[in-house]
């Protein structure tokens, strides 16, 4: 089963709307929240060592390893990765902590109520695209510390980027920094950079840059190594999903 669709990249937000296919076991560092498309659609997931689905409707939080398994080869979805340092990334955290998976969509359920999740057209992506981006990251949400390391990340991302330099930067140890970023954000440093740097080639290859080209932009020592996360991360290889999905 193969990814045939388009991807709307945003502030915060990636939306990606169409047929949905499986993919290897990864772990990427945003809430991922995905519902199906049609009465027939259901996806699967094994997540975080339970399986969950037959659904038409799923989440996946930041950081958690799984995998996705579709029913059937014409399932077609609308799935949403909100960066979890966003308020309603945060917010979305708080919800399924004290949760299973197979209640994470429960827990998530007035959160979602709000959205436009009518269809899978254009239109109706870019309107949850633009109400996503309306949860932006509040200075109330985020330690001064953590707030301070994530600009310096977007700063610095087409350079070298270690917690030891931003934490020089901020004037903070790295240790203390890295436990901070953690209890914030509920994933590594290294996690973090390498979804951000995967965003940035992704605008990339929307601009028209060949997927080396793109790897180089974001900071990636090499396509090689872009490819890896991209596996690590989205459990496809950058040709997979660039040979199915238009990025917007």
């Amino acid at each position: 089963m193969s990814w045939r669709g388009r991807a709307w990249l945003g502030s915060g937000v990636l939306v990606y709307a169409g047929r949905v296919g499986v993919t290897t076991e990864h772990v990427h560092a945003a809430h991922q929240l995905a519902f199906t498309v049609g009465e027939v659609s259901t996806l699967r997931a094994e997540v975080g060592g339970a399986s969950v689905g037959p659904a038409c409707h799923l989440v996946v939080p930041g950081g958690v390893r799984h995998k996705l398994l579709p029913t059937d080869s014409a399932t077609a979805a609308v799935s949403i990765y909100v960066d979890v340092d966003t308020t309603i990334g945060i917010e979305i955290r708080e919800r399924v902590r004290a949760h299973p998976p197979l209640r994470w969509w429960d827990a998530c359920r007035d959160i979602t109520a709000s959205w436009p999740l009518g269809t899978h057209s254009d239109a109706a992506v870019l309107e949850l695209v633009k109400h996503l981006q309306e949860w932006q990251r509040s200075s109330t949400d985020l330690h001064l510390y953590v707030r301070q390391a994530l600009d310096a990340v977007s700063r610095d991302l087409g350079g070298k980027v270690t917690l030891g330099h931003v934490s020089d930067q901020i004037g903070v140890s790295s240790s203390h920094l890295s436990r901070l970023w953690r209890a914030d954000l509920g994933l590594s440093f290294t996690s973090w950079v390498r979804w951000e740097r995967l965003r940035e080639a992704g605008r990339a290859v929307r601009d028209g840059a060949t997927i080396t080209d793109a790897a180089h932009r974001a900071g990636f020592a090499d396509g090689a190594h872009a490819s890896r996360v991209c596996r690590q991360m989205f459990g496809l290889s950058p040709l997979e999903l660039t040979a199915g999905i238009t990025v917007i």
